[in-house]
């Protein structure tokens, strides 16, 4: 289990505001939280540590953002395609968490991602058909799982691969925010079951949930403001900046 000590205070005002910038940024996008938290949170606890106490807040914030796209539930079923592959990816993921170096498995997601980057990048108007995206979403989602199970970052493939179906902003929101929900709420009890999560660590990630939560409805409103392909511009550069996080995770 992941050892906690009293910290100051200015480091916990660091992960505190990291925390409100990843509900911002979750509200305008659908994605973020932990692509904020989980870093600054790494940088003075371990990985672990991190990916545990985001466990609460994760499934918390996702709950809102798919109940705050409501009008957008009868296109969840890339969603629920992904998510069922994300069950599985989960418990596998969080079983090897306390023992495996996720180095590889970072360097691998980041080369990916930069190859896809770099495709839409020369080929703008890319997208996936309906077809080919419902052949693929389930073993997208058993990778997406796994990916958050040993590194708390089920994200830059799922976002990847949801992003090039050029869905709206709501539909899409909801769709990767259900994802990211199942992929949490498996995530919790098989934490727990793994020796990971002390009823401590548990009280401090009910906490984190405060500063995540609340700017949530601030990212929501700024959201609302961007055009379909303004939004799109902005999914790229967050899965650009996962693949930066997972190439210094790789190779610091």
């Amino acid at each position: 289990m992941p050892e906690l000590t009293a910290e100051p205070v200015l480091i916990v005002a660091l992960v505190a505001f990291a925390l409100a910038l990843g509900g911002f940024v979750k509200g305008a996008t659908g994605t973020g939280g932990p692509l904020l938290a989980v870093p600054t949170m790494a940088a003075f606890y371990d990985v672990r540590m991190a990916v545990v106490l985001m466990a609460v807040p994760n499934i918390v914030v996702n709950v809102v953002q798919v109940r705050t796209h409501a009008e957008s539930w009868a296109q969840l079923r890339k969603g629920v395609l992904m998510s069922a592959g994300a069950i599985p990816g989960v418990v596998i993921g969080t079983y090897m968490l306390a023992t495996a170096d996720p180095d590889l498995i970072a360097l691998g997601m980041a080369i990916f991602i930069t190859i896809y980057i770099a495709f839409r990048l020369t080929n703008p108007q890319f997208s996936i058909r309906d077809r080919v995206f419902h052949a693929i979403a389930a073993p997208v989602g058993v990778i997406g799982g796994f990916m958050q199970g040993v590194a708390g970052l089920s994200g830059p493939l799922a976002l990847a691969l949801l992003n090039a179906t050029r869905l709206e902003r709501s539909a899409f929101i909801a769709n990767i925010s259900l994802f990211f929900l199942v992929s949490s709420v498996i995530q919790l009890p098989a934490l727990f079951g793994g020796g990971l999560l002390s009823w401590q660590i548990l009280g401090l990630s009910i906490l984190a949930v405060f500063p995540l939560v609340g700017a949530v409805p601030l990212g929501n409103a700024a959201g609302k403001r961007l055009n379909r392909e303004r939004f799109n511009q902005v999914i790229l550069v967050l899965i650009a900046i996962l693949a930066v996080r997972l190439y210094w995770r790789a190779f610091s």
